[in-house]
């Protein structure tokens, strides 16, 4: 049942994942770590957090607001859908 649940939060970030140049979406990774899983959400550079960049930038357009918190709202979609809370946390 966990591994299903990662999957359906996997693939739901996938989905809902914001597409301009697919930088963003080709660095979406799940991580089985045996006790816990992890989702990490990057970019083409090191040097510089572009996902952050995304789901925090709500300063410029149309497109910026409307990825504003993609990340919270897809994790939230996913909570009512299974019908319960879902924690996570931001780095």
């Amino acid at each position: 049942m966990v591994e299903e649940f990662y999957m359906l939060v996997y693939t739901t970030l996938l989905a809902n994942c914001p597409v301009d140049s697919r930088n963003m979406v080709t660095h979406i990774t799940l991580e089985d770590y045996g006790d816990h899983w992890k989702i990490v959400i990057s970019g083409p550079r090191a040097d510089y957090d572009y996902a952050k960049a995304v789901n925090y930038n709500r300063q410029r357009g149309p497109k910026e607001v409307r990825n504003y918190h993609w990340v919270e709202r897809t994790l939230r979609q996913i909570s009512e859908v299974v019908g319960g809370n879902v924690q996570y946390e931001l780095s």
